[in-house]
């Protein structure tokens, strides 16, 4: 959008009848800005708000148009009649409307008239600006004092807006607090010559990330008047560098971060481009805008355009800093673990948007009670060992064991909050710590869309404290003994609360005190006053002690869907006396959530993976509550070593007793898993079956899910396995199977193990392919 300007500067020196309009010339260095003549101090301004569309208005609520002075009705008599009146009176005739006429190409120097402000019958500070004409407001700080604005504009100290506007008039939004008199200490300035000005941004992308390049198109057209002393800044943003410029015959001021071309007199409709390129750095902040403020500004005009771009959410440009609290670096940077910081506040402190910090096991305190306050998209990590040897890869870390403690207490008291997170728009994560002693709130999230997981979340005011919180994902954590677990002020968007145990806080579980409902799944509420699991909010396939919050006359078939209305004296937890919340072998919890859920390689509290068949019942559904429930005491036939894991240690036990058989001297029947006295292919397939089975703690140490499913559901050894056991239970008498069914056996083996390649040592994979074709040659 352009905008005509030209410059000069006028001081309204009192609020009666008299008042003084001085002209000056800028100073061509200040970029055509004119500060006020106003010698006198206020300071009882204020401004409450503000918006820079084209009819902003400052201090009243309305926009005179021209054609309102009409000689129709009575004069008006009152005093809120009288501000809104759109003309001036001679006597009992209305005269002209309140603008300022100031004509297109004035020279600068010249006093221009203005219409009588003070009336006879009212005194008011106030003026009207006309339609095209463009100004700005300067405070007695000299200051700029609200945005550039155009005509038709009325500027007067009298806010009426609590008052409708009147019939062809607009609201405005930019009020000048100080009644009658105030206005005295400010200076307008009016821009009435034309100049466009464009910036664009070439080949523009969806959005720019860190290290990305941008190049800008800055195009200005004089219209009808000559101008003198032009110049062309570029105010760069912070969040940009430098690279070069074309033409480059302006100056880059590295300590204003600004380019200026200085192009001298130029002349009406003489149209010219000017190059730029940047490169957006680390202080980008995802999902905001890179905001490019370009000026161009003569003796007589002033233009300003910004162009916005966009930043693209956190990729894998952000650095890893390393917090120790037994790190004893004598310079510590935080770049590894050998210079970790030993301070958790160092590390935010140096931490730039997208940046990870991964925290070694141990007790982190403020020396102050501020918050560990997490800037833009900052992640925290808990649960590392750390130390000189620490962790390489952030999946190796055990947050349960590890435990990493973050510690709002300072001296003898409490900081208000541990975690802060405020930082409008940023995707921040806290995961695996235990977070205590907060007096208002362990997390306090105030506007923001944070993950939070993996934690325990005790000994606080409250546990998460939620304050016009956008996107909140709250998962795998438990809260426990706080006065509340949750509390949401006034969400403006929908938060998942899914797999969470909050249990034994003081006042209640939940509690949403308006705005939009969360979505509540497979979480535990256990323990609390009665009637306060949740209040305002409503939760499906959940442990509910007292489901009397949603309907009072409620039956349980009528409390949600999948929940599960419970009772005090269930036994839930393994030791819930001794603050442990993991599920008891007996828990109505197990394989109690939603079925339907998607979990992906999701981790529960104490690292196991998400719907496991915990309990060896054969139903593998997940669990309610922040801990999938892992029974260490069953094993499996094909787990021949007894380390957990059905792998190529097993196969090359099976293999040493293939083809064997009762009859042969040191005969083991762990090995004939098809108890039919022979160790042959069918055996084989029960085995491949097997293939990367694992305990529930042995998962822990394994990253990726895929790597447990891996080969064992491979297209051939399925059809090995269908055909061989098939064949096996369609008869109790065994039968040497014919050539040709050992031709194929073998041949969906060979297959089979091929596809497993990857997974085995290379030796024991080339012995057993080897045999097998020996074996296939000898057919």
């Amino acid at each position: 959008m352009s905008r005509i300007y030209a410059v000069v500067a006028i001081l309204i020196l009192s609020s009666q009848t008299s008042f003084l309009f001085a002209v000056e010339t800028p100073d061509s260095n200040d970029g055509g800005r004119v500060l006020p003549l106003a010698s006198g101090t206020y300071s009882g301004f204020e401004e409450t708000t503000y918006d820079d569309s084209d009819w902003v208005l400052v201090v009243s609520h309305v926009i005179l148009r021209e054609d309102l002075c009409v000689a129709s009705g009575p004069k008006p008599e009152g005093w809120y009649e009288k501000v809104f009146e759109p003309c001036y009176w001679t006597g009992d005739t209305p005269d002209y409307n309140r603008y300022w006429a100031l004509e297109s190409c004035e020279e600068p120097g010249q006093a221009f008239p203005l219409s009588e402000i003070s009336n006879p019958d009212w005194t008011l500070d106030s003026l009207y600006v006309r339609e095209g004409v463009g100004f700005q407001l300067y405070g007695p700080d000299e200051q700029p004092y609200g945005p550039y604005m155009e005509g038709p504009k009325y500027v007067s100290i009298d806010h009426w807006f609590y008052f409708p506007a009147p019939d062809g008039f607009e609201p405005g939004t930019f009020f000048v607090h100080g009644g009658p008199g105030a206005l005295k200490d400010y200076s307008i300035i009016i821009y009435p010559k034309p100049l466009e000005l464009t910036v664009d941004v070439l080949d523009e992308p969806n959005c720019v990330s860190p290290y990305d390049y941008i190049n800008y198109i800055i195009c200005y057209t004089p219209v009808d008047c000559e101008h003198t002393a032009l110049q062309i800044i570029d105010h760069l943003p912070t969040e940009v560098d430098f690279v070069n410029a074309i033409p480059d015959t302006g100056v880059y001021d590295p300590c204003n971060h600004t380019y200026t071309w200085y192009l001298g007199d130029i002349t009406g409709g003489d149209p010219n481009c000017l190059d730029l390129t940047v490169q957006v750095n680390r202080h980008a902040r995802p999902l905001e805008q890179i905001v490019n403020k370009v000026e161009a500004a003569s003796d007589t005009s002033l233009m300003i355009f910004t162009e916005e771009t966009l930043v693209c959410p956190c990729g894998d440009y952000g650095d890893i800093i390393f917090v120790d609290i037994d790190a004893d670096a004598t310079d510590p940077n935080g770049s590894t673990w050998q210079t970790a910081y030993k301070y958790l506040q160092d590390a935010l402190t140096a931490a730039l948007p997208c940046d990870e910090i991964w925290v070694a096991d141990g007790e982190y305190k403020q020396s102050d009670p501020n918050a560990f306050q997490l800037g833009h998209s900052v992640r925290i990590y808990g649960g590392f060992i750390g130390g000189p040897t620490g962790e390489d890869n952030r999946y190796e870390r055990n947050w349960f064991d590890n435990e990493t403690i973050l510690n709002g207490q300072f001296g003898e008291d409490n900081a208000d909050y541990v975690v802060g997170i405020s930082d409008a728009n940023g995707f921040n994560v806290v995961d695996g710590f235990t977070i205590k002693g907060g007096n208002i709130a362990g997390i306090y999230c105030d506007d923001v869309s944070p993950i939070v997981g993996h934690n325990k979340i005790t000994d606080n005011g409250t546990g998460i404290y939620c304050n016009r919180t956008k996107e909140l994902v709250a998962k795998n954590n438990w809260l426990y003994k706080n006065d509340y677990g949750l509390y949401f002020e006034s969400p403006t968007d929908v938060a998942l609360v899914r797999n969470n145990t909050i249990a034994d806080n003081n006042e209640m579980g939940i509690y949403l005190e308006a705005g939009t409902e969360p979505v509540i799944s497979n979480c535990i509420f256990s323990g609390h006053p009665e009637d306060c699991d949740m209040v305002g909010c409503y939760a499906t396939y959940s442990y509910i002690e007292y489901p009397i919050v949603f309907d009072p006359n409620a039956t349980p078939p009528d409390i949600g869907e999948g929940n599960i209305w419970g009772d005090p004296n269930y036994i839930l937890f393994l030791d819930e006396a001794n603050d442990d919340y993991r599920l008891d072998p007996c828990s109505i919890c197990i394989d109690a959530g939603d079925p339907e859920g998607d979990y992906g390689a999701e981790r529960d509290i104490d690292k196991h993976f998400r719907v496991l068949d915990g309990n060896g019942d054969d139903d593998q559904r997940v669990d309610m509550g922040a801990d999938e429930y892992c029974n260490e005491g069953y094993d499996n036939y094909a787990d021949f070593n007894l380390d957990d894991i059905v792998d190529e240690l097993d196969l090359i036990e099976f293999a040493a007793e293939w083809l064997t058989d009762s009859d042969d001297p040191g005969w083991d029947d762990t090995y004939d898993l098809y108890p039919d006295n022979v160790i042959d292919y069918i055996d084989f397939a029960y085995f491949a079956n097997e293939w990367l089975w694992m305990t529930c703690e042995k998962m822990q140490g394994y990253e990726m899910i895929e790597m447990m499913m891996g080969a064992a559901g491979g297209e051939s050894m399925i059809l090995a396995e269908t055909s061989m056991i098939e064949t096996a239970q369609a008869s109790y008498t065994p039968a040497e199977p014919s050539i040709e069914e050992q031709i194929e056996q073998i041949k969906y083996i060979l297959d089979w193990l091929y596809e497993i390649k990857d997974q085995i040592d290379e030796d024991i994979w080339l012995n057993l392919t080897t045999s097998l074709e020996e074996m296939l040659e000898g057919l």
